[in-house]
């Protein structure tokens, strides 16, 4: 028999999750991160209501409470110097799948009739701690603080991983190192992982970076509790409180390779600081000249991933989109509940953790195509032609079902694919209407629009649809076999 049942690696919102959800099937899980030390990051820090909701249903609701979060309303846009309010949807606007979160956003244990769901923002790094403790704290969790340096196979099969531990690297095998088996190992390493080219077709494409500054000393934004959208001539910028002191403000740069140091300061000092609302100018400044200027890159990857019996991808290591719309969290706890998948799965049958692996595969392009797709289209629409990003301004502006139907979608708290199809068409034949005189321009948008959609709903809907992971030819094996020696991953 192997040393433990499951064997995670990345303690980060994905596995932390993960590993409570497995230990309380009665599985013993070892969780692995390379440091526990609470993580600095300038994602992952605004929640979507949907990702409250699986929160709540995985008990881990608590985890955004006591670290000073604050509550998002929704979101404001504003474009040429005008703000367009979107607030998140109606609680009684959606099914009771979502009572859940409908209970959490009651006052009193019952909704007012005008009463909204919420999201909120937050210090990434103290929301992960959390998370960790409520991962290590559940029976059957161990959590190693080490680096995972291969994952092992014995044939075609997972077998465990070879680690070193970042306290010592004494009774090791293979020199320093120590081996681990597990019968599964989930890799949630991430957007920038290590052992995502085991089980993945594509490789991450760098669509632009986010430079982000921390401004500590705004007391009021231009509209509290909700995020803020700026649409620049050319990219968009999020701004949104993490803290009652704090402010992350995130500056899209449509460039695959950022320029120096220097030169990027320049850039956010001299184009974008003067698109910014006056009120938190001087605060950008400041904080831009202070430092430290961070960023990260915003990748695409579809769920391509193929099934290689034991090595199943959760989290960013399967699938990116991008973080403009916030709901990189709230896929990553749909990967963490669809471990509930396992829960009568018997680990040690190779053709049964594959076929459950198949599951989770599906489940999950049918929970997040929506969000992957809506993340890249609206964030280019919001780069792309004046015409269109008017047109989309304009169509919100109208309200009702123009307003309510994209944000229950960018609160995670619909999944349709038909509902974002409807309201992506609104909106370019919306477009075309307002530039129809102008032909050229009229065919430039339609070309955009079209150009836009078609690729991702291909590789997000007709692609899995069409090439689903495929089992591999197993030959059942007696359970009670013991584990060769490992072999080493090339």
């Amino acid at each position: 028999m192997a040393d433990c049942d499951v064997i995670i690696i990345g303690a980060g919102i994905v596995g932390t999750a993960a590993a409570k959800v497995l230990g309380e099937q009665g599985r013993n899980v070892v969780l692995f991160d390379r440091s526990f030390d609470e993580p600095d990051r300038i994602v992952g820090e605004l929640m979507q209501p949907a990702g409250l909701e699986l929160l709540h249903k995985m008990g881990l609701y608590d985890c955004v409470e006591g670290i000073d979060a604050v509550e998002e309303h929704g979101y404001q846009i504003n474009f040429e110097s005008e703000w367009l309010r979107m607030p998140f949807p109606e609680c009684n606007s959606l099914p009771h799948s979502h009572d859940s979160v409908k209970a959490k956003t009651a006052c009193e244990g019952e909704l007012a009739d005008d009463a909204r769901f919420h999201g909120c923002s937050f210090h990434h790094g103290r929301f992960v701690q959390k998370l960790r403790h409520a991962a290590t704290s559940t029976k059957g969790v161990t959590g190693i603080e080490g680096t995972v340096t291969e994952v092992l196979f014995d044939g075609a099969k997972v077998m465990g991983v070879k680690y070193r531990k970042k306290s010592d690297s004494d009774e090791a095998s293979y020199g320093n190192e120590r081996v681990l088996t597990a019968p599964l190992v989930v890799v949630g390493d991430g957007c920038l992982s290590k052992f995502r080219k085991l089980a993945h077709y594509d490789k991450p494409q760098t669509v632009s970076h986010f430079v982000g500054v921390l401004m500590e000393d705004i007391p009021t934004l231009p509209h509290e509790h909700h995020g803020h959208v700026i649409l620049t001539k050319t990219t968009p910028v999020l701004i949104y409180r993490i803290g009652s002191g704090e402010v992350r403000i995130l500056v899209d740069i449509p460039l695959t390779k950022l320029p120096g140091k220097e030169d990027l300061k320049r850039l956010l000092l001299e184009e974008t600081l003067p698109q910014l609302p006056e009120e938190i100018q001087e605060a950008f400044r400041r904080a831009v000249e202070k430092g430290p200027v961070r960023s990260m890159p915003n990748q695409k990857l579809h769920p391509n991933a193929k099934i290689v019996p034991g090595l199943l991808l959760v989290g960013d290591a399967l699938n990116t989109r991008h973080p403009l719309t916030g709901a990189g969290m709230t896929c990553a706890l749909t990967d963490a509940i669809l471990m509930r998948e396992f829960e009568s799965v018997d680990l040690y049958n190779s053709k049964e953790v594959c076929k459950t692996m198949q599951t989770i595969y599906q489940k999950h392009n049918q929970a997040t195509s929506t969000i992957n797709i809506l993340s890249f289209a609206l964030y280019q629409v919001f780069s792309g032609p004046y015409a269109l990003r008017k047109a989309c301004c304009a169509y919100l502006k109208k309200g009702g079902e123009n307003a309510a139907g994209p944000m229950s979608m960018l609160s995670g708290l619909v999944t349709d694919r038909n509902t974002f199809l409807y309201h992506y068409c609104r909106v370019g034949l919306h477009s075309v209407k307002t530039i129809l005189p102008n032909l050229i321009e009229c065919m430039q948008v339609g070309y955009a629009a079209v150009h836009i959609v078609t690729p991702l709903l291909y590789n997000e809907v007709m692609k899995p649809a069409l090439w689903q992971p495929q089992l591999p030819q197993l030959v059942e094996e007696d359970q009670n076999t013991a584990v060769q020696e490992p072999q080493k991953v090339k």
